[in-house]
């Protein structure tokens, strides 16, 4: 384990993780992460490939996670699945626009919790 906070930093970028995994982000959405630019703790809600094949990441402040899955499931059937229209996801969308940092480089994002393996497809 490294022993400060900003050499573990400079370890563990997504983009430094994404290349050992042969650019596999399966698993990534949930993760904590964090910002050099920003304080506090984000979780991953998504990512994306943009125009030059570098992994952009959509994050949600940690603190603001509970009422996100809360307003979330209020879509649910109760069992875990979630069932909206078009309409509600737009709604959905627009109540959450603003609360997220969208198409963040995952070169400037830090790993605060473990990545779980769920594809081997890398290894």
């Amino acid at each position: 384990m490294i022993a400060t906070k900003n050499a573990r930093r400079k370890a563990w970028t997504v983009a430094r993780e994404l290349k050992r995994r042969r650019d596999c982000r399966y698993g990534l959405r949930g993760v904590e992460v964090s910002l050099a630019s920003r304080e506090g703790r984000f979780v991953v809600l998504g990512s994306h490939w943009d125009s030059k094949g570098k992994l952009r990441l959509e994050l949600l402040p940690a603190a603001l996670q509970a009422d996100y899955e809360a307003d979330q499931a209020s879509y649910g059937d109760g069992a875990g699945v979630v069932i909206m229209t078009c309409a509600q996801v737009m709604d959905f969308a627009d109540r959450w626009r603003g609360r997220t940092l969208r198409n963040v480089p995952a070169a400037e994002v830090y790993l605060e919790t473990e990545w779980p393996v769920v594809c081997r497809c890398w290894c």
